[in-house]
Order: structure tokens, then sequence, then C-alpha cells
């Protein structure tokens, strides 16, 4: 038994409680700790959590790229589209980067996907195509 594992079983069980839940569930999860003998690892499991959060927020994160300040406006569409649908997590942290080489459109980054709605790929293709 390891405290990432406590920690983890912690973190979902708190996960969604209101305060007075949550107090219940910790003098629980600390009967159960306890009688198993693994009170030693109580001390540890505040780090665990901390790592955990920092995960979790690492992954809920989009990043909303365009190409400059007045596309904000005029691509925000297309997040709450893709947020709508499901594509994205609803309630995720948003950033909002400015990124000039995109040339316009947008494109929305998560850890483990890409939706690009720029026009820099196309321009780039187009180029190539011109100049072979």
């Amino acid at each position: 038994m390891k405290a990432s594992w406590y920690a983890e079983a912690l973190y979902e069980a708190l996960e969604g409680k209101n305060e007075s839940d949550s107090s219940r569930v910790l003098v629980r999860f600390r009967e159960v700790v306890v009688a198993r003998g693994h009170s030693a690892f109580l001390r540890f499991i505040p780090q665990e959590l901390e790592r955990i959060v920092a995960r979790k927020k690492a992954h809920s994160e989009i990043i909303f790229v365009i190409a400059d300040a007045k596309s904000l406006a005029k691509w925000a569409h297309a997040y709450d589209h893709y947020e709508k649908e499901g594509v994205l997590q609803k309630g995720a942290i948003r950033r909002d980067i400015v990124d000039e080489s995109i040339v316009g459109g947008f494109q929305i980054r998560t850890k483990d996907t890409l939706i690009d709605g720029s026009y820099k790929k196309p321009l780039a293709e187009l180029y190539r195509r011109i100049t072979n």
C-alpha cells in the first residue's frame, strides 16, 4: 500500500462533496487508514493530494490560441461549439494566447487534443505548391 493510493482514494471520495459531507469522509478515512495499520502514511497524504490536484489542473487546462486580440471575439463561437458538443471539458480553465505565427483562425490545445482551425498550415502548403 502506498500513500499515493490513499490520496487518490480520498480525492475521489471528496470530489463534489459539500463541507459537512467532506468532514464525515475525512473522519471515516482516518479511521480506515488507522484500522489497517497504515497511520504512518497520514503525514504523506497532504503532499500526494497536492500532486493530484496539480495533475488534474494540468489535464483540465485548455489553451485557446488566436492570431491577434481582435480574433478572440471572432473565434469564441468555435470554442463554445466544441465545448457544447462535449469535445472539450466543460468548466475547464481556458487560457487565451496570442500567436502571430498562425496568421489567422484559431487553435484549441489540451493535453491530448489539438483542434487546428488556423490559416498557417494551408498557407504553408499553398506556398510549397507554388514554389515547387
